[in-house]
């Protein structure tokens, strides 16, 4: 650590005022068997460090699913339903049977059968109205066997048992909105393998299924998509620095790549791998081991594991990255790996409690509608804009609260149990707590980068265009305070349900150096109002050194399909989506960490500098999200933003730049109100090298 001694670090691993430190401390047991807490040490051997206790961890994650359940008992009809506390109504999904069966387990806990049939209630009305889901199937299925192991004699089982019976052996096929990708028998999607962990749940039912077929060809079909999933999952990411490692891989939706469906694919090939037991494929176990490594490579040290892509902040990516870790936990035989995938699940649960905190309806949704579910309006530390009622705007149109809870509380309670059967283990960093440099070049395509008291990721490349959360360039920043590790730049908001948004959250490319017409600056290649042309990076690749410098090499593209001279080529048109790259522009970026030892010594201000080669004619514009509401300091050649919390972003660039703002409000998973500001470097007849830096302070 520059300048900063790694005991330092670990009195402030920490979100908010919830400290994983706190959380391992108490979770520590000398090696001579005292439950007396010790103290964390900085380094040294693993003889020397505390061991962690998985059983109490479990136990804290259990106390926490307990809550959370207790308070859906409030919010249900008589008929089994859950009510939405922001669509105010009773939503059908499979939330509903993962909560239900979250009420019976801990009913039969504490002896309660008022609870036990609450969960039951729910069940049968998830039955009632089913989505035909993989995720049903695999609540329903799991439900049923437990069900009947622990409630046999139970005149309330009795009673349910023979319509979810009924409903698990006629259960159709699977169906999906993943679109062509689903049906397409070579292409990987996450739903299909949550399909294959249905399937193989089902078969330990017992039941038989008279749609999908014999349990021999139901298992044929679950052990061909996990087979598709481990082809699918990386074998190039890696982290370098200390602690260094390779054998990593992602593995999410192929194209877009969101890191959040990285973390759900890692659990549901873990959930595949405990399911087949001894029986499981060696190369399923090995893309398993793969998945796990890159979860705790890229989680921020706040435990943020969705910082690119959709299901930004939303609460299921923590209580899936738990139960992942968990089981990575419990299969690996290194003592190291071990205590790293204990403390990524520690760091987790810290997350939960700090940005998720109940509120009368479960856990919120998303960190910004914390704290104003109870009275139905914001206020406090919500994200939200105060006394306005909670809404999910900015949030993916298929998410809500009752269906995510579910999730969790599935995830949550597989984890507890999973970790009540993990020994005591030597303490390990979370790696992002320490310098280094996580990589993962081929699939979601980005970098992150710990130097000192700052953590930045860096996406490599524009997956959509039409939503700044899968922006190009500079995307998360987080640094080491006083409180803890932070977030400290707005996170992009969901901007593909808008008319007048900047494209990307990195640069655009405008050819020619005219600025589109209409639209606050912001325009498409071909939209008849001027001769200019709209470019995104495409074809990038990405690189990172052991100095924490990120290297892109990026061809520009349009994003309907057209070659940058506004022709197709063989005057053939462009396949939906496509993007035609024109090499003669192609830019190489360059993102270093650039604070200096003075000005980070009392954690004051860190830095990040772009550099890169303009070409002649061509301009250049990137996109500032800021908090509504912040004060605006506009110089020649870049601004400061003073955030309603005190802390600003300064936006640095070596020549004079345009600046235009943006009437548009945008919304993300953390922040009602967003703005925008659009800094346009202009064209110069001649190539020149630019630099843009920004700074955080405060």
């Amino acid at each position: 650590m520059s300048s900063r001694s790694s005991s330092l670090l670990l009195t402030r691993v920490s979100i908010g005022l919830v400290s994983i430190v706190s959380v391992l401390i108490g979770l520590a047991v000398p090696a001579t068997g005292s439950a007396t807490p010790t103290a964390m040490p900085a380094s040294g051997s693993a003889a020397s460090r505390p061991l962690l206790s998985p059983p109490a961890l479990g136990a804290q994650v259990s106390a926490l699913v307990a809550g959370a359940t207790d308070e859906w008992t409030l919010h249900q009809t008589p008929e089994g339903w859950l009510i939405d506390p922001v669509l105010g109504r009773a939503t059908s999904s499979y939330g509903l049977a993962m909560t239900g069966q979250s009420m019976v387990v801990l009913g039969v806990s504490r002896a309660d059968p008022a609870l036990i049939e609450d969960g039951l209630r729910a069940e049968l009305a998830e039955v009632a109205q089913p989505d035909d889901g993989g995720f049903e199937l695999l609540a329903l299925s799991e439900a049923f066997a437990w069900n009947d192991h622990h409630l046999a004699g139970m005149g309330a089982w009795a009673a349910a048992r023979g319509a979810i019976a009924t409903f698990i052996a006629t259960h159709a096929p699977l169906v999906s909105d993943a679109g062509d990708c689903y049906s397409e028998e070579r292409c990987y999607d996450n739903l299909k393998l949550v399909a294959a962990v249905a399937d193989l749940s089902l078969l330990q039912t017992g039941l038989p299924n008279f749609t999908l077929g014999t349990p021999a060809a139901i298992r044929a079909e679950a052990l061909a998509a996990l087979a598709r999933a481990a082809r699918n999952a990386g074998t190039d990411a890696r982290r370098i620095g200390t602690p260094g490692f390779r054998g990593a891989g992602i593995l999410s939706d192929p194209g877009r790549n969101p890191l959040a469906y990285h973390a759900l694919s890692t659990l549901m090939l873990g959930q595949a791998v405990q399911s087949l037991g001894a029986s499981a494929p060696a190369s399923v176990i090995a893309a398993f081991s793969r998945c796990a490594r890159a979860l705790i490579g890229l989680m921020a040290p706040d435990g943020d594991v969705a910082y690119i892509g959709r299901g930004q902040g939303q609460v299921w990516t923590a209580a899936a990255s738990i139960d992942a870790l968990s089981i990575a936990a419990q299969m690996t035989r290194s003592a190291t790996w071990r205590g790293r995938y204990l403390a990524g699940a520690a760091l987790e649960l810290s997350r939960l409690r700090a940005l998720y905190p109940r509120d009368g309806w479960g856990l919120p949704l998303v960190p910004r509608l914390a704290g104003g579910l109870a009275s139905g309006l914001a206020g406090g530390d919500s994200g939200q804009a105060p006394g306005q009622a909670p809404n999910y705007l900015g949030i993916d149109g298929y998410a809500n609260t009752v269906q995510y809870n579910g999730l969790a509380l599935w995830a949550l309670s597989e984890a507890a149990h999973t970790l009540s059967l993990i020994p005591p283990t030597p303490y390990q960093a979370v790696p992002s707590t320490e310098n280094g440099t996580f990589l993962d070049p081929s699939h979601t395509k980005f970098a992150t980068v710990t130097d000192g008291s700052l953590w930045y990721a860096i996406h490599g490349t524009d997956s959509d265009p039409a939503d700044a959360r899968y922006g190009f360039g500079l995307i998360s920043v987080e640094r080491d305070t006083a409180q803890g590790w932070r977030a400290v730049l707005p996170y992009p908001p969901l901007t593909s349900a808008l008319t007048s948004t900047p494209a990307t959250s990195g640069p655009t490319l405008i050819r020619d150096g005219r600025s589109p017409h209409g639209r606050s600056g912001h325009g498409r290649s071909g939209d008849g109002r001027s001769g200019e042309q709209v470019l995104h990076p495409v074809k990038t690749r990405i690189a990172a050194s052991s100095s924490g410098a990120v290297t892109i090499h990026a061809a520009w593209g349009a994003a309907d399909g057209n070659a940058a001279d506004g022709k197709t080529p063989g005057g053939k048109a462009p396949a939906a989506n496509a993007k035609a790259a024109n090499p003669e522009l192609a830019t190489t970026w360059v993102y270093r960490p650039t604070s200096t030892p003075t000005s980070t010594e009392d954690g004051a201000e860190n830095s990040i500098t772009l550099s890169f080669h303009a070409h002649a004619n061509c301009a250049y514009q990137f996109p500032v999200w800021y908090w509504t509401g912040s004060q605006m300091r506009i110089g020649r050649a870049g601004l400061t933003i003073t955030a309603p919390n005190g802390s600003s972003q300064s936006y640095d660039f070596s020549t004079a730049v345009a600046i235009h703002t943006s009437s548009e409000i945008y919304h993300s998973a953390y922040a009602e109100d967003l703005s925008s500001i659009i800094l346009t470097v202009p064209a110069a007849s001649r190539p020149r090298e630019v630099r843009y830096t920004t700074t955080l302070s405060g």
